[in-house]
């Protein structure tokens, strides 16, 4: 029997980080018995689809001495695609979010923008932009997450199949010098939806939206014991699964894991940036209402302007720049340990208050029936946080920074709305958004937090429905 249907996907940037993920081939023998001398043997060989993706360099640079009229300069990077899926793959890439832009890393207001409509040549692109191509030739916008764009689609199997797609950029002298960068996401996926929703596993989905109580359940329950990861689809007990998937709202791609409590949990904190776009119930955890629209978009943490009633309009920052990480779950960093996406985990995210995380609950909620977890995802509530730290026998702050429970230590943002705004109880402790409250993650282990302002910003970790 041939089973079909796996995905995996690599993301490069542009002056571009490459993450590479790998899919393996996993099979195995299962032999039935019987109780005869019969010399019948059925034996059946269940090999599972697989799809590997890699690229040629983690990095796409291009080098460009700019002039009045606008100078040009392109470079490529190569995918290498394997997979024994007998409809082969498809090849899509896009932006790593909702914006094209390539942005100046010491002033964000210099931007080489990719908007431009139809094709393009070298000659023909106007200054300032960048696109992309197939042939070095012609090039077309660089799509975002919402929108990517079909590279290749193939109809058999492959093996390290080739296919090179270049950038080009055009600049003058309007703007300044230095490096302008964005991220770009490859995804190769297998030409097959063959899989039944029955059989699927956290490995089989693109998407956090596409996850349910049946992908959950069918993926392995580790026992807690087990501090392995797998990134590939398994039924050892001793290996946590843990994978990618993308939230289809801003293309941000999450770590995921199932684990011994028999919840698939997000592995690193939530990021969404609320930027003033109207979040609905297609892709959003909204179950009292259709669609919420936030007040505030997500702010630097030095900005203090608002919108709205100080006392219970909703509220998100960003997190200071040498804050963004923080290594091994305790130790705040400007980057993180390793640029290796496992590593992904210690971001802080994004810190929201009360009203942001729970999407615009009223003032006098203690609890929440929306959240801006993706659609299929919800906060966990106190009884599902203390089942995972009695289980996993978190006692310590260690205890809930381990693998694979991977809690960060960031702290919390105090007066959110005011300008004494302080980050507060950075590396020894983290504190998250329940469905019910709030927890604190300490040297005691998790504790509930009895009383909490809901002014105050905490971080987000989502669990599957």
């Amino acid at each position: 029997m041939l089973g079909r249907g796996v995905r995996r996907a690599a993301t490069i940037s542009v002056v571009l980080m490459a993450f590479l993920a790998f899919l393996v081939l996993y099979s195995y023998v299962q032999k039935t018995s019987y109780a005869d001398t019969q010399t019948h043997l059925p034996v059946d060989v269940n090999v599972q689809t697989s799809i590997a993706l890699a690229t040629s360099a983690d990095t796409v640079a291009m080098q460009i001495i700019p002039s009045d009229a606008g100078d040009f300069a392109s470079n490529g990077v190569t995918t290498y695609v394997s997979t024994n899926n007998a409809y082969g793959y498809t090849l899509r890439m896009s932006t790593n979010g909702s914006n094209s832009d390539l942005i100046n890393q010491t002033d964000s207001d210099y931007r080489i923008t990719s908007n431009f409509a139809g094709s393009v040549t070298s000659s023909t692109m106007a200054a300032n932009n960048w696109g992309y191509s197939v042939d070095d030739t012609t090039f077309y916008a660089v799509p975002i997450s919402s929108n990517a764009a079909t590279i290749k689609n193939t109809d058999s199997p492959v093996e390290n199949e080739t296919t090179t797609v270049y950038y080009g950029a055009k600049v003058n002298n309007s703007i300044i010098g230095g490096i302008y960068e964005d991220t770009v996401i490859f995804t190769a996926y297998i030409n097959s939806d063959s899989i039944p929703e029955s059989s699927r596993t956290i490995f089989d989905i693109v998407y956090m939206q596409d996850m349910n109580s049946i992908v959950c359940g069918n993926t392995t329950t580790p026992e807690t014991s087990a501090t392995e990861i797998s990134w590939n689809k398994t039924n050892d007990t001793s290996k946590v699964p843990r994978t990618r998937l993308i939230d289809s709202r801003d293309g941000t791609a999450y770590i995921v894991s199932k684990l011994a409590d028999g919840n698939c949990w997000m592995s690193q904190n939530l990021e969404l940036e609320l930027d003033m776009e109207a979040l609905t119930n297609a892709d959003t955890d909204l179950i009292s209402k259709n669609s919420w629209e936030s007040e505030n978009p997500t702010k630097e943490f030095n900005v203090y302007s608002y919108n709205g009633d100080p006392l219970s309009t909703d509220f998100s920052v960003r997190p200071v720049d040498d804050k963004r990480y923080y290594l091994s779950g305790i130790t705040p960093s400007s980057t993180a340990s390793s640029t290796d996406v496992s590593m992904r985990w210690e971001k802080v995210g994004i810190y929201y208050n009360f009203y942001a995380i729970s999407a615009g609950a009223p003032s006098n909620a203690f609890s929440m029936s929306d959240t801006i977890c993706p659609r299929n995802w919800t906060l966990p509530t106190s009884s599902q946080l203390g089942a995972l730290a009695s289980g996993y026998m978190i006692s310590s702050l260690a205890g809930a920074i381990s693998t694979p429970q991977n809690f960060v230590a960031g702290g919390i943002v105090e007066n959110t709305m005011n300008s004494n705004r302080t980050l507060y109880n950075v590396g020894p402790s983290g504190y998250y958004w329940l469905k019910d409250g709030m927890v604190l993650i300490d040297s005691n282990g998790m504790s509930n937090l009895g009383s909490f302002s809901k002014m105050d910003a905490a971080s987000a970790r989502c669990i599957a429905k």
